[in-house]
């Protein structure tokens, strides 16, 4: 059966353990435990008691160290959450979760040790074990978090011990809204999300390790958008600060800045639709970038020691980019750089080339339809690569020699492409020994009047199909 308070009831212990168990709904008005524990397990819902108005009590309906809820229906609703005043919390429900906790909350493991009297008068240990993280298993799965004055601290607890802290049923989001001044969703340590519709932080990050959010494994393709309202922190010492963000074609969203007071050490987008970082990015190491859509930086990027990879996507916006040592590799259809994107390694290489199969690249003046345009004004807000690679895989490639020109000296320069190479004008290199390799998947064809120079280095040319040649030196 049920187990119901009325509204002004209460159960009160001095600081033990509190267990309340049905095998239908838990109508809840408050528990205090003090320093111990409260743990609800329904068979059915867990609901906040209402008066004949259809109001709640004032104040919290859990007092405790720490709650342990399991229901096989919802934890409260959208319009009367379960109100908390706990330091650690575990939940588990067959649908939504609704949680409001007075000030913050560790999402951590939680357990119960009662004695429970029998008819005879005699007491037995009864126990809860151990239950760890934010699960929902149906309904609509959806996990909504809210904290009135404190962070949220996500740790992956030891029942089970599986690397996901949180992980919902279902295609509605996942909401996390840490309150509070400087409030944030803080990690600890490595976690992970898994959430079957999108994934909401109206907060900041701070992460003590790698953490991992999968958003979209609903089944519905492109449902899966990730959106972090504030700056995304790492911390200094220990594990390594990895930021993984995984998506099924959704949108990725980072409005605030990343690394500005401690830089993560890699951060990686897979699987997204479009993806905005919206302030400066601060990392120490790399940055993977795989899209369908627009990758877009409103801020300036700075990596001290790793790679920019970007691959897939339709557009690329960059601002002002440095790299300490890494390389850069770029496919998309179309590439936008208002400020420079530089790399201070000692061989640091840059590649660029479309990001759909069949496109074609043009390193010449002038829109293209159909093609990643590589303009003069583009190249020359390249600097620090030794090596250049210049690629149309599965497409042709159009070299302009004036446009060319504006490339800073490079000590070797790759120009390909799985179709065509066409080339018009003077394309020399001027640095000593510097090599220039071209390489066609069907014609190579140098316009009359046209050249290909290095100054005492290797020269290649190599076709698939026939060879048109201009003066080569």
């Amino acid at each position: 059966g049920a187990v119901r308070q009325v509204a002004g009831a209460g159960i009160d212990t001095n600081n033990s353990d509190v267990r309340v168990a049905a095998g239908g709904d838990i109508v809840l008005a408050r528990v205090g435990a003090g320093s111990g524990n409260v743990s609800l397990q329904a068979g059915g819902a867990i609901l906040e008691a209402l008066d004949d108005g259809g109001r709640g009590d004032d104040g919290p309906e859990i007092v405790a160290a720490g709650a342990r809820l399991n229901a096989g229906a919802a934890v409260a609703s959208a319009a009367e959450r379960l109100e908390l005043r706990v330091g650690a919390l575990s939940a588990r429900a067959g649908d939504a979760i609704w949680l409001d906790e007075a000030d913050g909350v560790r999402i951590t493991d939680v357990a119960v040790r009662v004695n429970r009297v029998g008819a005879d008068a005699t007491a037995a240990p009864r126990d809860d074990a151990v239950q760890s993280d934010l699960v929902t298993t149906g309904g609509s799965g959806l996990i909504a978090l809210l904290t009135r004055a404190g962070p949220i601290d996500l740790l992956d607890g030891s029942a089970p011990a599986d690397g996901r802290a949180l992980s919902s049923f279902g295609g509605a989001p996942l909401l996390l809204q840490p309150g509070g001044a400087g409030a944030v969703l803080a990690v600890p340590g490595a976690g992970g999300v898994q959430q079957a519709g999108a994934f909401v932080l109206d907060s900041g990050l701070r992460l003590g390790g790698a953490f991992v959010v999968e958003a979209g494994l609903g089944g519905v393709a492109g449902d899966g958008d990730i959106r972090i309202a504030g700056p995304v922190e790492g911390t200094a010492g220990g594990a390594a600060d990895v930021l993984e963000l995984r998506s099924d074609g959704g949108d990725v969203t980072l409005l605030g800045a990343v690394g500005a007071t401690q830089p993560l050490d890699r951060v990686l987008v897979a699987g997204a639709g479009d993806v905005r970082f919206a302030e400066a990015v601060r990392l120490s190491g790399e940055l993977r970038v795989q899209a369908s859509g627009v990758v877009r930086f409103d801020g300036p990027l700075q990596l001290a020691g790793g790679s920019l990879v970007i691959t897939g996507a339709r557009e690329v916006l960059l601002g002002d980019v440095s790299l300490g040592s890494g390389d850069v590799e770029i496919s998309a259809d179309a590439l936008q750089l208002r400020g420079t994107l530089a790399s201070g390694g000692a061989d640091a290489r840059l590649l660029l080339q479309p990001g759909s199969a069949g496109t074609a690249l043009r390193v010449a003046e002038g829109a293209t339809a159909g093609a990643l345009v590589l303009d003069a004004a583009l190249l020359a807000r390249l600097s620090g690569f030794e090596r250049v690679s210049l690629a149309a895989p599965e497409g042709d490639l159009v070299l302009d020699g004036a446009t060319l020109a504006a490339l800073a000296p490079v000590r070797a320069l790759e120009l390909g492409s799985g179709g065509d190479v066409a080339l018009t004008g003077a394309i020399r290199l001027t640095l000593g020994g510097a090599t220039l390799a071209v390489q066609a998947g069907a014609e190579l064809r140098m316009a009359a009047g046209s050249s290909l120079a290095t100054t005492g280095g290797d020269l290649s040319l190599v076709a698939d199909g026939d060879m048109l040649l201009g003066r080569v030196d």
